[in-house]
């Protein structure tokens, strides 16, 4: 039993075809199903289109603007379904995958991730994929090439008391990924096309790409605070060994310099410690 639910802002350009594909390709399962739609406070058409699909769609309406993740988390609260899967209405999701990424999620997964095939990225935009791809694999151990992607199936179950941690805006994909991961559960990749958007982009590149960053930190010092102490402190004790060793080669008086850098390891270390001494003791 599944229920897909499609956040949409400002869509009314896109989000007719969205629904259009996916109830054609919803006749095919032979589940009980639902989809429902979030309009979060759109101020074009949106509302309007969404109308005439209300006997066949679950609608809901949040009065303002509230963020992606907080669309998700009102469908997901209204899902009947522990089955989610949850699309873009953007129309840049291939809705022709939504079965066969389900019956792969049906195997056993716990969180299964639609792996995009970008082309479209800017240089700028593959330099942060690349930075939280590397952040990802350094604290959680796993190669995740796509952790923000928006068409996913997961256990609405296995999430329902973690909400809170879950990100209201554009990042809340990417604190679902590491949340899953940290907490052991099965997830896995599947590829998928990703087409090119038809309308503009509501994503804020560097104001979004910074809070997705300050969402990550919170969660890893929530599961893995001594990877992250380690990570921090680590370094400025290697160069204050570098610093001791060049200062012994070269006998110039770094010692200004390298108090410095102690002062500063010290400090971080301690912080830090007193960081995961209190998380640890919350848990």
């Amino acid at each position: 039993m599944l229920s897909i639910i499609i956040p949409v802002y400002n869509e009314e350009e896109t989000i007719s075809q969205t629904i259009d594909n996916i109830l054609f390709h919803l006749k095919k399962l032979n589940e009980n199903w639902e989809l429902i739609v979030v309009n979060d406070g759109s101020d074009d058409r949106t509302a309007e289109v969404l109308v005439h699909y209300s006997k066949s769609i679950k609608v809901v309406s949040h009065p303002v603007n509230s963020g992606y993740g907080k669309s998700l988390k009102t469908g997901i609260s209204h899902a009947v379904f522990d089955n989610i899967m949850i699309i873009d209405g953007d129309g840049t999701y291939p809705e022709e995958e939504i079965i066969p990424i389900y019956n792969e999620f049906k195997n056993g997964y716990d969180l299964l991730i639609g792996n995009r095939d970008i082309q479209t990225d800017t240089f700028i935009q593959k330099i942060i994929r690349f930075f939280y791809k590397v952040l990802l694999f350094l604290f959680v151990g796993e190669k995740v090439d796509d952790a923000n992607s928006g068409l996913r199936v997961f256990r609405k179950s296995l999430m329902m008391d973690k909400l809170a941690f879950f990100c209201n805006g554009f990042s809340f994909t990417t604190s679902q990924t590491l949340i899953f991961i940290s907490e052991g559960y099965i997830w896995g990749n599947y590829p998928i096309q990703y087409r090119k958007r038809q309308t503009s982009s509501k994503t804020k590149l560097f104001k979004d790409s910074l809070r997705t960053f300050q969402y990550m930190m919170e969660i890893i010092i929530r599961y893995n605070p001594l990877k992250l102490f380690l990570f921090l402190s680590v370094p400025l004790v290697f160069l204050f060994l570098i610093s001791v060793i060049f200062l012994f080669i070269s006998q110039n008086n770094l010692i200004p310099l390298i108090a410095i850098i102690l002062f500063s390891a010290i400090n971080l270390f301690y912080g830090l410690a007193f960081l995961t001494y209190s998380v640890a003791k919350k848990r």
